[in-house]
């Protein structure tokens, strides 16, 4: 990693993403996050500003919002799952959703700062 790349702020996207009540936060698989593996699905802290398709939260947190949907369905009816399991996609496909603000991240399967996959770590 040269210099130049060492400086970049990393930018953290969410993509697919719904926005999700109490809010407004946001819902989504994350991406390049610097402890959370690639396609974990999260819930954000609140959303305090919304700038460009970036999103700043209450926590401090910037995300980079992918493709944005209306709803968890209508991702789900986007990515082609059947109107019958759309309803609860989450639910029904058995993913553990990972509340930002609330939950304790400690016992997750995540990677430390000094070991993510982009500085060669496995």
């Amino acid at each position: 990693m040269n210099d130049a790349s060492a400086s970049k702020p990393r930018i953290v996207r969410l993509d697919p993403a719904w926005p999700v009540e109490p809010g407004p936060r946001f819902r989504g698989l994350v991406w390049n996050h610097p402890t959370l593996k690639d396609g974990t699905l999260i819930t954000t802290s609140q959303v305090m500003e919304f700038h460009g398709g970036r999103i700043v939260t209450r926590s401090g947190s910037i995300y980079l919002l992918g493709r944005t949907y209306v709803s968890e369905r209508h991702a789900s009816q986007k990515a082609g799952v059947p109107a019958e399991e759309a309803a609860s996609n989450t639910t029904a496909l058995g993913l553990h959703v990972i509340d930002l603000e609330s939950d304790d991240l400690s016992a997750l399967d995540t990677h430390p700062l000094s070991r993510t996959p982009e500085n060669g770590a496995t």
